[in-house]
């Protein structure tokens, strides 16, 4: 059971993600109901469970540490059914908060994402790239749409600084100085 309790949260995401993003938006925003009550009711319990668990700095924990993909997971489940940086969900700014968080995660080089601590989570042993971590790909890719999703033209030159990284860092199997 206790795993259980420490794993709901990431349980949670995998299925309000799952939820939200199987076409709701587009039946909310015509005033239709796409799924049943009991699978509404899901979302609305998903979105609560967010509300009510996100961090001051605007995260959500995962086991033990904050996490850029999640952050933008977050935001996105909420942007899907409707809310937006300017909205508010039970009188907290919970987009705009898990926005901020990952704009404050942007490194120079265009990624998002926690660096390495030792002992955390995102630490592999001797990293080959210690200005990232293994997650880097995952959390900047889910940055990235969360950041596209808001359509704010202010976010522009984040994402096209981390869209850059991606490319730069995108494996190339016909790079003859690629490192097998």
């Amino acid at each position: 059971m206790k795993s259980f309790e420490r794993n709901g949260g990431a349980v949670a995401f995998a299925l309000l993600a799952a939820l939200l993003f199987c076409g709701a938006p587009a039946w909310s925003a015509a005033g239709l109901t796409p799924h049943g009550e009991a699978i509404n009711q899901a979302i609305e319990d998903g979105l609560a469970w967010l509300g009510a668990n996100q961090r001051p700095d605007g995260s959500w924990e995962a086991s033990g540490d904050n996490y850029v993909g999640g952050a933008g997971l977050g935001a996105m489940a909420f942007m899907a059914q409707g809310y937006d940086e300017s909205s508010l969900y039970n009188g907290s700014p919970v987009v705009a908060d898990a926005i901020a968080f990952i704009l404050s995660q942007q490194k120079p080089a265009g990624w998002m994402g926690l660096e390495y601590v030792e002992g955390s989570i995102f630490w592999g042993g001797d990293p080959p790239d210690v200005e990232r971590n293994h997650h880097s790909n995952y959390e900047t890719s889910v940055a990235v749409m969360a950041l596209a999703m808001t359509d704010n033209p202010d976010y522009d030159d984040e994402i096209a600084a981390a869209a850059a990284w991606l490319d730069d860092c995108q494996y190339d199997e016909l790079d003859p100085n690629r490192v097998e």
